[in-house]
């Protein structure tokens, strides 16, 4: 049985939009922020296989934590607001997109994700996450791109949930 968490991402202007699957089974959307070079705190985590922990916080309750992302620290599979100055960097479970970086649904996203998660992260350590393209887009900015001229502030203050 296959115990990877697969997230095969979309690459826009304005934020990476992405659907989590697990055992070859859609679980649900994400959004990330876009892809700046990987660079903390307003880009999205480069694509790649890493190794995911459940663990538990006051802040966020039950969620996924990707210690080794390099050049990253903190990097969370996360129930958060979607404000942008919250995401860094973080992945954030959604039910549906409804734009670019932006969802709705987050707290119901994030405990399917749990649920259908839990049972395994509980008996299987480690487990890896594999984030990849889903397909090359001329509209976003892809990997690579240096996104120069565009900050996590130009025009993305707006992303919120529903």
């Amino acid at each position: 049985m296959n115990f990877d968490i697969k997230i095969e991402r979309s690459y826009l202007q304005k934020g990476t939009n992405g659907t989590i699957h697990y055992q070859n089974k859609e679980v649900c959307k994400c959004v990330e922020l876009p892809w700046f070079d990987n660079r903390p705190r307003i880009s999205c985590i480069p694509e790649g296989r890493y190794t995911v922990f459940i663990r538990e916080t006051d802040e966020h309750g039950i969620h996924l934590y990707i210690p080794c992302v390099p050049g990253r620290n903190y990097i969370l599979i996360c129930p958060l607001n979607l404000q942008i100055r919250e995401l860094q960097g973080c992945i954030v479970p959604v039910l549906k997109h409804t734009g670019q970086g932006m969802g709705s649904g987050v707290e119901e996203a994030m405990k399917l994700l749990m649920e259908t998660l839990y049972e395994d992260l509980m008996e299987v350590k480690p487990i890896k996450l594999i984030i990849s393209s889903k397909q090359k887009s001329d509209e976003g900015a892809m990997p690579g791109d240096s996104g120069e001229g565009q900050t996590g502030s130009s025009g993305q203050g707006s992303v919120q949930v529903a």
